[in-house]
């Protein structure tokens, strides 16, 4: 029995390689972990008793577990005392999408919403100051990544008390 992660990107052309050598496993968790752009070869892993899990799924990994993303690990040295909900609705990104841009034009227009474009991912302000404002709202449009519907925003804004409001509309 065996616990497996195997990082996709970073094994990308290996996957006929990681089938043989998992064969000796009689039951198999195997986590296919931070490929974001999905291509890591999945198909190619047949196992007769595997569970497997996949961050960053796909429509093509319907029938596979889903990993979440969570949050990124420098969220824990960051996060701010937990304030007072003083904004309503807080979203600071990038617009790589329909589903962006339509938050780009509705947010502005909304009373104690707080909306700040950046020019790519992890591109705004100080992380700090991020973390600050998503804990003072009471909600977070979480939309899309560029490349999945996983992001990060999602699981700060829960860890931040705030309500994320998810997109399933893959990008």
């Amino acid at each position: 029995r065996a616990f497996v992660v195997v990082p996709g990107p970073q094994n990308l052309g290996q996957e006929e390689y990681i089938n043989q050598e998992i064969q000796n496993i009689s039951r198999l968790v195997l986590f296919i972990n931070g490929d974001e752009e999905g291509r890591f070869d999945i198909s190619k892993i047949q196992h007769p008793n595997a569970e497997i899990w996949v961050q960053y799924p796909y429509a093509k990994h319907d029938s596979l577990n889903k990993l979440p993303i969570g949050v990124p690990k420098h969220l824990k040295e960051l996060a701010p005392e937990y304030p007072s909900k003083d904004q309503d609705i807080y979203f600071s990104g990038q617009i790589t999408h329909q589903r962006r841009q339509q938050i780009a034009e509705v947010l502005p227009t909304l009373p104690n919403a707080l909306y700040t474009l950046t020019a790519g991912f992890a591109q705004g302000g100080e992380p700090k100051d991020y973390y600050k404002a998503l804990a003072s709202s009471k909600i977070a449009p979480a939309p899309a990544g560029a490349a999945t519907i996983d992001t990060f925003r999602f699981f700060e804004a829960l860890e931040m008390l705030c309500l994320p409001i998810y997109d399933r509309v893959d990008s």
